[in-house]
This record gives structure tokens, C-alpha cells and sequence, in this order.
């Protein structure tokens, strides 16, 4: 697609707390007609669980497994993404996209996003 420049979207910016639907609610990004998200998950030394979430509403989500492109291993819905890195994560068929952080200590997170039209 000539010409054609996808959304880069922050959904994790410089955070260091977990995400709450309340006090520190998760950004989220429209995938409606995309069929990928691709994620550049960057920070400080520490650990923490990013979770890849895909809704149809934007109120209901689902965890989903999310590919770290260095090694090609599917990091599941379970085990979640915890390491920096570049990661692949299918979206097709759903309206929403947002990266949940559930734990995280002594590390700042940054996340940014970009997706693919099918």
C-alpha cells in the first residue's frame, strides 16, 4: 500500500504502577479492519506482566497471546508478555485493542502500538 502510514498509538507511558479500570485506566486503540497489532515494548531493568487485550465493546476483555519477534515464541495469554521487546499480536474480528498492566515492580514501561489493515 503506497503511501499508506498506520496509527502509532502510546498505550504505556513511562508507567510504573499497574493498571486499574478506575484510577489508571488502560489506553485503547481501534482495530476495527486490522488484522495486526505490532507492539514495541521498551523500558527500565525489573519485571512485570504487560497483558494483550482485544474487546469488542471497549468494556469486556479478553487476554490473548501475544508472538515476541526475536524468537518467534508465542507468549500466551497466561504467561503474558515480560520482557521488552517486539511483539506480534492477532486482532482481526475484534473493535479494540489495549496492553493491561497487572504487575510490575522497580521498572518503567513504555508502550507503543501500531496495527495493519487486512
Amino acid at each position: 500500500m503506497a503511501g499508506f502510514m498506520p496509527p502509532l498509538v502510546v498505550l504505556q507511558d513511562g508507567a510504573t504502577t499497574v493498571n486499574h479500570d478506575t484510577n489508571r485506566p488502560a489506553a485503547k486503540m481501534s482495530v476495527a479492519g486490522y488484522n495486526t497489532v505490532s507492539l514495541a515494548v521498551t523500558g527500565t531493568a525489573g519485571t512485570m506482566k504487560l497483558d494483550a487485550q482485544v474487546s469488542m465493546d471497549g468494556t469486556n476483555w479478553l487476554t490473548v497471546g501475544a508472538i515476541q519477534l526475536a524468537d518467534g515464541v508465542n507468549k500466551t495469554a497466561t504467561t503474558g508478555i515480560i520482557a521488552v521487546g517486539a511483539y506480534e499480536v492477532p486482532v482481526a474480528g475484534f473493535t479494540w485493542f489495549r496492553t493491561f498492566l497487572s504487575s510490575v515492580s522497580g521498572t518503567t514501561l513504555t508502550v507503543k502500538a501500531t496495527s495493519f489493515p487486512k
